[in-house]
C-alpha cells in the first residue's frame, strides 16, 4: 500500500519538474544595463535551444548551463538593443514569456544621445573620408575606444579621439568622439560593423547599441587610372638650397596629403624616374604620415646624385587625379628646382688661395725683415762669448769659430780666419788685430790678455757681411771653409 502511494506521488512530481520557467531580473532597466535571465527545463529541451529570437533586441553577452541530468537551467546576460516595452521570445518552449521594459535613462544611468558623420558626407569610390562616431553623456561614463576593422569593400584607419562640450536638442551634453579614416573601394552601399559602445561608470560595465550607419559610395569611371587620385591633393615641397656639390646625395621631399595609396605613389615615381642617370643610385621612398585629417597624406623622398658640374635642373613631378564634380581627369605638375652643381673641392682650392697668397706675402716680408737682423744677433752672441773669455786660448777659439755663415765650421788657424773674413766681411784693423794676437798666443809680444780682448771686441763690433756676398752667407750651409 505504501508503495502504490510512493509511486503515484512521484508520477505526479515529474510533470511539475519539467515544467519549463522564464525568469528576467530586474524587469526595468535602462539602456545600456544588462537584464539577467534564467530559463528552467528538461535538459533535452535545452540542449538545442535556439536563442536566434533573442538577438532581434538583445545582445546575448554572457552564456552558461547546469543541471543535474534530468532538470537544466540557462543562465543569459542580455543587453538591450533598443527602449519600449520588449516581449522576450519563447524560444519554442512552452512557457509565458516574461516583459521587460528598456527606458533611455535612470537614477544611475544617464541619457546617452548617438550619432555620427561622413567627411565629406559625398564620395566617391577610392576617395577616402573621415568617419565621426560619436556619443554624449552628462560627462559621468568612461568610455572605451570601439574598435572597427576593416571589412569587404572598405577599408579603415583608427584616427584619433576627443572629447569635448557640445549641445544637443537644447541641453548641453560632453560628446566623446571616435574618428576613422576609411575609403571605399566597392560602388554601393555599405554597412559597416560596429560594435557595442562600452562605457564604465563606478566599476559598473554599460553596453549601447551603436547608431546606424549605411556608406554609400558613388562610382568612377572605369577609364580611371588606377594610381590617379579622387579628388584634388594638398602638396607642399621642401625648399632647396641654390648649389650643392657633386657626388654627394640631395633629399628632396614632397608631401602629398590625397586619395592615393602608398603603392600607387610608390609607382608613379618609379615610372617617372626610371631613366634619369641622378635618381638611379637610390630608390625613392614612400612613407604614409600620421594625422587626423580626412585624406591619407604621405612622404615622398626622392635621392639625387650629381656627377657633372654646372647648372641642372630637376625633373618635374605630375599627379594625376579625378574630378568628381566636372567628371575630369586633371594633374598637379611639381616643376622641378633648378641646382648649380658645385665642385667643393676646387671650390675649396679657390677658397684657399687668396689666404695662401697673403700667407707667402707675409713670409717673404718676414724673411726681408729677418734678414739684416739675422747677422747682427749672430755678432751679438759671438762678441758675448768673447767676453766670457779669461784666456788668451780660449779668445783665439773664439775668434777662429766668428763669422756670419750660419753653420760654419771654426778655423783652423787665426791665418784661415782672416782670410774667410776678408773675403766675407767689411771690417777695419782686423790684419792688426790678428798679428797682435798671434805674436802674444805665439809668444813673439808680450801684451796683456784684457788689451786683446778689447781690441778684438772694438774690432768685430764694427764688422758686418759685405753686400754682394752676404745675403747667401745667411741661408747657405757652409759646412766647407
Amino acid at each position: 500500500m505504501v508503495r502504490a502511494i510512493a509511486s503515484f506521488l512521484f508520477a505526479l512530481a515529474l510533470p511539475a519538474l519539467a515544467a519549463p520557467a522564464y525568469r528576467v531580473e530586474p524587469a526595468s532597466v535602462a539602456l545600456g544595463e544588462p537584464l539577467s535571465v534564467n530559463i528552467t527545463a528538461r535538459a533535452d529541451m535545452l540542449e538545442n535551444l535556439d536563442l536566434a529570437p533573442l538577438q532581434k533586441d538583445f545582445e546575448v553577452r554572457d552564456q552558461s548551463q547546469g543541471g543535474d541530468g534530468r532538470e537544466a537551467s540557462l543562465s543569459l546576460t542580455l543587453y538591450p538593443l533598443r527602449t519600449g516595452r520588449i516581449v522576450l521570445p519563447a524560444l519554442g518552449l512552452p512557457m509565458r514569456a516574461p516583459t521587460v521594459t528598456v527606458a533611455e535613462r535612470s537614477d544611475s544611468v544617464p541619457r546617452v544621445v548617438f550619432g555620427s558623420e561622413t567627411d565629406p558626407r559625398e564620395y566617391h569610390v577610392r576617395q577616402a573620408i573621415r568617419l565621426t562616431l560619436e556619443a554624449c553623456d552628462d560627462g559621468s561614463l568612461m568610455w572605451q575606444r570601439p574598435q572597427l576593422a576593416t571589412t569587404e569593400g572598405l577599408l579603415v584607419r583608427p584616427l584619433n579621439e576627443e572629447q569635448l562640450d557640445v549641445e544637443r536638442a537644447g541641453e548641453r551634453c560632453t560628446a566623446h568622439r571616435w574618428h576613422w579614416l576609411v575609403q571605399p573601394t566597392t560602388a554601393g552601399e555599405i554597412v559597416p560593423p560596429l560594435p557595442m559602445l562600452e562605457a564604465n561608470k563606478f566599476g559598473k560595465q554599460l553596453r549601447f547599441p551603436p547608431p546606424p550607419l549605411n556608406l554609400n559610395a558613388q562610382p568612377v569611371p572605369n577609364w580611371l587610372p588606377a594610381d590617379a587620385a579622387v579628388g584634388e591633393p594638398e602638396v607642399s615641397i621642401a625648399p632647396l638650397p641654390a648649389q650643392w656639390p657633386l657626388e654627394r646625395p640631395l633629399a628632396l621631399r614632397i608631401e602629398v596629403g590625397g586619395n592615393y595609396s602608398t603603392e600607387a605613389l610608390k609607382n608613379l615615381l618609379r615610372l617617372q624616374l626610371a631613366n634619369l642617370p641622378q635618381f638611379a643610385d637610390y630608390p625613392p621612398t614612400v612613407e604614409e604620415l600620421a594625422g587626423t585629417g580626412s585624406v591619407p597624406r604621405h612622404a615622398l623622398t626622392l635621392y639625387a646624385v650629381f656627377r657633372e658640374r654646372g647648372e641642372t635642373r630637376l625633373p618635374d613631378i605630375v599627379l594625376p587625379w579625378y574630378d568628381p564634380a566636372g567628371s575630369g581627369l586633371h594633374q598637379v605638375q611639381l616643376k622641378g628646382a633648378s641646382l648649380q652643381i658645385f665642385d667643393p673641392v676646387r671650390q675649396r682650392l679657390v677658397a684657399w688661395l687668396p689666404g695662401l697668397a697673403g700667407a707667402s706675402i707675409a713670409l717673404s716680408i718676414a724673411w726681408l725683415l729677418w734678414r739684416p737682423i739675422a747677422w747682427r744677433v749672430r755678432r751679438y752672441r759671438a762678441l758675448a762669448e768673447m767676453k766670457r773669455a779669461d784666456s788668451l786660448t780660449a779668445l783665439v777659439a773664439q775668434l777662429c769659430a766668428f763669422g756670419f755663415r750660419r753653420g760654419a765650421l771654426p778655423a783652423a788657424t787665426l791665418g784661415e780666419w782672416k782670410q774667410r773674413m776678408q773675403q766675407e766681411t767689411q771690417t777695419q784693423g782686423l790684419a792688426e788685430l790678428v798679428t797682435t794676437v798671434e805674436a802674444a798666443h805665439y809668444g813673439e809680444a808680450k801684451t796683456a790678455f784684457a788689451a786683446l780682448q778689447s781690441a778684438a771686441l772694438a774690432c768685430l763690433a764694427k764688422a758686418r757681411p759685405k753686400r754682394a756676398q752676404g745675403l747667401k752667407f745667411l741661408t747657405r750651409e757652409a759646412n766647407s771653409p
